[in-house]
Formats: C-alpha cells, structure tokens, sequence
C-alpha cells in the first residue's frame, strides 16, 4: 500500500505486523543525511581528506571494493595519533545540523512508528549521532539509551528505548572511552560479532521475538553486511526467522536488479525511486505513515471518509487497497464509519469487499492465528471484526433497498 503518490509500495503483511507490535525497525545513516550527516562511504572519503590520504593505493583498492571498515583498521595503525585520533576525525564529521529544515523529520516518524500499545518505544540503530534523542525530545517523548556493548534482552516487555548496537558518540570529545568503544573498524566488527559476539547475540535473540525492518542501508553498507550475515549463521542452524524487510532505493539500476541482489542475501526489498539524488519519496512515505499510526482508528476513517464515497472508476487500486487496509480494523469502528457514508458507497463495493483480501486475506490471517495459538482473545478480536464488516456493510446497501437476500449471499 502507497501512503503517497508513487512511493513505496509498503507490504500488507508488514502493516498488519506493525500494528500488532511486531516489528522493530532498523535503522541506518540514510535516515540522518537530512541532518547533513553522511553515509557510511563518505564518512570514510571526509576521513581520508582530513588526513590527506586520498590518493593513497592501498586505500583506494580497499574503497573500489568497497572495504570501509578494513579502512578505517588500517588507518588506526598507520596514521599519527593512530585510533584516538581517527576517533576523533569521525567525532568532528558527524556534528548534525539539527536546526536544518526537516533534519528530524524522519527520526520523529521512526519514533512514532516505534511507540506500541504499552507507549514503550523498540527501536535499533547503527549510527553513532544522538537524532533520536533531540527528536524525542521535540516530540516530549521519554527516551531511554542502550549502548553497546551494554544491550537489552530484546524481548517484548524487557525493553524501552533506542538501541545503538554499535555505540554513541560522547557528547563532549573528552569523553575518550565512550568515543574508543564505537564499533567502526573491522576489528571492532570482529569483536562484536565473531569473538565477543554480544552484537550477534542481540540480532539473534531480535529476529526470533521480532520481524525487522530496515531502513536507510545501501547494498554497499559493510555494517549490514555483518547483520545479514549474523542472520545467515542462525538460518544455517535451523532457527526459525521472522520477517525481514528493507526500504531500498533504487536510480541507475533497473528496479528488477536490485530486488534480486536484495532477495539473494535474504531480505525482502520495498523499493522506492531515487530522485535527483534525494530520498524524499522515503522520508515522505514514513512521515505520512507515522501521521495515520499514531491517530489510530481515526486514521483510518480518515482514509475511508477521502475516499470511499468516490466513483470506483474515479479510485486507482492503490486506493481501494488503502480503504481494505482500513476497513480491516478488528474494533469494526471503520466498518462502521463507512456504513454511515452519505451519499451511500455504490453497490460495486459489495464485490470488491466479498472477493478482495478483506475477507479472503486478513480473515484467513486471523483465523491462522486463532487455530495456531488458541488465543480467546485474537478470537474475540476476529469475531468482532466479522460481525461489524458483515452488520455494517449490509446496513449500507439494505438502507440503498438493495436484495437482502443477494447481499448475504457475498458473505455467507
């Protein structure tokens, strides 16, 4: 489903997820680049012009290859004032510019989609700057902080707050220890996930209890490729993975391309246009998401009130995608609130509902989950939500003196 015109095509199954508190979103430095912060890449070009090394052979192999982690290794041992002064190049490069237009607009959203039912925030980062926090606190929210490698069991009700699973910046440079600790290099890879392993430990223990989402990497980023392949591991083993997701921007190559090279290392791609070198398509997309979570239902009557009283041959299918995504509420309150539409929705909806995923997709999920978890309160939920479509969807067209008798036969 589109929150906007030609944005990415977000997945029904990872919108049901989401509302169901299962999903934690994992997040990259695409989602600080409006703070004027780099990605992982150009930290590593800001680095070697800083200390005028950028023509340097070895390190020029090591780029094309896309090694910038085993760069920044090799920089600590060769450079004056070796990993304390590299340390502190990339304390001076990644200084946000928060007072820029929209430079916490997508770290606001992430927050709001981040917050469940209980208003416990579960998110996960890889940068090192503190955006989350100056967003939570323009949004008045309580934040708390693990940083590694002092991690949380990330298990539902064991955690709330933001996760830098490879550290955080000081917020003084002064601060040496916590500035050492960041995991950057290939060595602190290494010791993060292959000798100490508490990183692979956290994303282990995460993709069993969660679905995962991630969100501002590229194909290039080495730091994913550490995560994808903590993830492998566990797979190779026969542990049991939920979903993965990633948002992933797509200029030059051809969208069929890259939803190849992301499927090949296991994760399912929601791809979005890359235009003019920018991601507003993203940021946009999660902002107008995060806007619908946090009304709740009233989001989604707002989605119906726009658009179900239209023409059907006036609505593209993405909309009528977004009012069956809608209507799948299990309060019935949306089901309601389109039974009170006014002038009456045309009889054509009838089909649409009978025959689309409404009744032959959500409901099959609900009823996978009543038979597998024998859970009287998802059964509770299910049958509320059959009852109030079926009631109020037949009230439209009875109250429109259609046949009673035709209409029950669409659902029953």
């Amino acid at each position: 489903m589109k929150f906007i015109d030609d944005g990415p095509d977000i997945p029904e199954s990872l919108l049901l997820e989401h509302e169901e508190g299962k999903v934690i979103f994992f997040c990259g430095a695409g989602i600080s680049c409006e703070a004027d912060l780099p990605t992982f890449e150009n930290l590593i070009n800001k680095i070697l012009v800083k200390e005028n090394l950028q023509t340097h052979t070895l390190l020029q192999k090591l780029k094309n290859r896309n090694e910038y982690d085993r760069i920044i290794n090799y920089l600590d041992s060769i450079c004056v004032g070796g990993r304390a002064k590299i340390r502190k190049d990339v304390y001076d490069i990644l200084q946000p510019n928060i007072e820029k237009e929209n430079a916490l607009k997508t770290h606001k959203s992430l927050l709001c989609l981040s917050k469940n039912i209980n208003n416990d925030i579960c998110i996960v980062t890889t940068n090192y700057d503190h955006l989350f926090v100056e967003a939570s606190k323009q949004l008045n929210y309580p934040l708390n902080e693990y940083i590694a490698p002092l991690l949380p069991v990330p298990k539902k009700n064991k955690w709330n707050g933001v996760v830098y699973l490879h550290g955080r910046l000081p917020y003084s440079v002064s601060e040496s220890e916590q500035l050492n600790s960041i995991v950057i290099s290939s060595g602190d890879f290494g010791i993060a996930y292959l000798i100490e392993r508490w990183a692979v430990r956290f994303v282990e223990e995460l993709i069993r209890n969660y679905s995962l989402c991630f969100i501002g990497y590229s194909l290039k980023d080495p730091i994913l490729r550490y995560i994808i392949d903590a993830l492998a591991a566990d797979r190779m083993q026969g542990m049991q993975h939920n979903n993965v997701w990633i948002f992933a921007g797509y200029d030059h190559l051809e969208e069929n391309d890259i939803q190849q090279e992301w499927e090949i290392i296991g994760v399912s791609p929601i791809l979005y246009k890359i235009i003019s070198n920018n991601h507003n398509l993203l940021h946009d997309t999660l902002y107008e998401w995060a806007k619908t979570y946090k009304k709740g239902v009233y989001g989604k009557r707002d989605i119906i009130l726009k658009y179900a009283n239209r023409k059907l041959d006036c609505l593209l299918d993405d909309d009528i995608r977004k009012i069956l995504w809608a209507m799948s509420d299990t309060s019935g309150c949306s089901a309601e609130c389109f039974s009170k539409i006014s002038p009456t929705p045309s009889l054509e909806w009838l089909n649409i509902l009978s025959t689309f995923y409404i009744v032959n997709n959500y409901i099959l999920k609900f009823n996978y989950k009543i038979n597998q978890d024998k859970n009287t309160e998802a059964s509770e939920s299910f049958a509320k939500f059959n009852s109030n479509l079926s009631i109020h969807t037949i009230s439209i067209f009875r109250d429109n003196d259609q046949n009673e008798n035709m209409i029950k036969s669409y659902f029953f």
